[in-house]
């Protein structure tokens, strides 16, 4: 079988900035070759899907949220699909006819008002975050975290898995 290693671009970014500043410090330089030092302070992350593993509470929300409306509830692989846009797009993408459906709006209050009931079940961190976070906060490097998902949540998981590691939690407003 044929293993992969699926990570975010802020995952690669964090892995490659940690290998790059221990090849920097480890290495001596060549003969009239200057030090360089690291130009970055600082590292953003995205939340969902990047330092947390939140699919299986996510899709436990959108499936309750469907039984009480009355419709079929989906896979979390299908859900894995519908996730990325913020949760009023996830609850429109996840009802029978989204935004044409005639339930839509009630859908949405419905999940909206709901959200945060179940968003700590099953959530996790990835494999080898929390060690990400502690080595970059250990180097003296700023950690934060923008992220579409509501603030309270996403300040309240933070919290819980990693401490005060971040500097600053911020929801990412979208222009249209």
């Amino acid at each position: 079988a044929i293993k992969y290693l699926s990570l975010s671009i802020s995952r690669i970014s964090a892995l490659l900035f940690l290998l790059y500043k221990q090849y920097t410090e480890s290495r001596e330089p060549c003969q009239g070759e200057r030090k360089t030092t690291m130009k970055y302070d600082s590292v953003i992350f995205d939340l969902d899907g990047t330092l947390l593993d939140t699919l299986c509470d996510l899709g436990d929300s959108v499936n309750r949220m469907l039984e009480k409306f009355g419709f079929p509830t989906h896979t979390y692989d299908e859900i894995k699909n519908m996730v990325g846009n913020g949760a009023r797009r996830l609850a429109l993408n996840a009802i029978p006819d989204g935004e044409e459906n005639e339930r839509a709006e009630e859908c949405v209050s419905y999940f909206m008002s709901h959200y945060d009931d179940g968003q700590n079940n099953k959530t996790k961190p990835f494999k080898g975050i929390p060690e990400v976070i502690g080595t970059l906060k250990a180097h003296g490097i700023m950690t934060a975290v923008v992220t579409n998902k509501l603030d309270a949540v996403a300040k309240s998981l933070c919290k819980q898995f990693f401490g005060d590691s971040f500097r600053g939690i911020t929801k990412l407003y979208l222009m249209r």
